[in-house]
């Protein structure tokens, strides 16, 4: 084996499997091996994510530490170090 490519994509019909991404390969004959992989869920956008850690931060009533607080833990963790 020359050059193998390890891609993922979604199966389409018993014959037809769509890429995830675009292979730079001459149209030529191929070896393919199928490993179904568990489904998580799809997959969301950062910002989408990142809205749903803040609404729920925001509901449980989360603050976030100063930044000033931030700073004296990290310095107690350098003074540690010494």
């Amino acid at each position: 084996m020359q050059n193998a490519y390890i891609l993922t994509g979604n199966l389409k019909s018993p014959t037809m499997i769509e890429l995830d991404e675009s292979l730079s390969l001459a149209l030529q004959k191929v070896r393919v091996i199928i490993e179904p992989i568990q489904s998580i869920g799809k997959k969301q956008s950062l910002l989408l994510t990142l809205n749903k850690i803040q609404t729920k931060q925001e509901k449980r009533k989360f603050v976030s530490p100063l930044k000033e607080e931030i700073d004296s833990y990290i310095t107690k963790l350098r003074d540690d170090w010494n």
